[in-house]
């Protein structure tokens, strides 16, 4: 029997919850630790943050959000999304109080998330992929460029390898 599970999605931009228009327009919502605690309260079945802005600017993983977030006592496992560029971001955000991390920017990114899927495992990973359908085709978005890539079998031999558990 498959089971759908709840996923409260968290988009951080300069430290503030946020409602993403297309990646282009933000409306700000509130506190990070207020919306997850709700989240966490209202019994969803993860809670996934992504630092939006933690990539682009070259930022790293919010290390400090994470350590809020771990001492609040959270009953909802938590998935982190951002900024993560190798290895060692990836251990860091793990240590720091999460139970997996997404990775959105996938397609130029194969090595480091096998070398992360060989240290942490695959049940550790997954694969956050905004796709579009257009003309009977499917189309990745790179949110960095907001640019739309067609997907190819590159991405699809790579997904095959089982160093990620999930596809969301």
């Amino acid at each position: 029997m498959v089971r759908k599970r709840i996923i409260g999605v968290v988009t951080i931009l300069n430290s503030m919850v946020v409602q993403s228009f297309g990646y282009k327009k933000y409306l700000p919502i509130g506190s990070p630790k207020c919306v997850i605690q709700n989240l966490d309260r209202w019994g969803v079945d993860e809670i996934l943050i992504q630092c939006i802005d933690r990539s682009k600017s070259l930022k790293g993983p919010d290390f400090e959000l994470l350590e809020q977030i771990s001492s609040m006592g959270l009953g909802t496992p938590v998935i982190y999304s951002g900024g993560i560029r190798s290895v060692d971001d990836a251990v860091g955000v793990i240590k720091k109080g999460a139970d997996r991390i997404a990775f959105q920017n996938i397609l130029k990114n194969f090595e480091i998330i096998k070398n992360i899927s060989s240290k942490l495992g695959s049940q550790a990973l997954i694969a956050s992929l905004p796709l579009s359908f257009k003309n009977k085709k499917i189309y990745f978005l790179e949110y960095l460029t907001r640019t739309e890539e067609l997907i190819e079998m590159e991405l699809i031999d790579f997904l095959s390898t089982n160093c990620i558990s999930e596809i969301m």
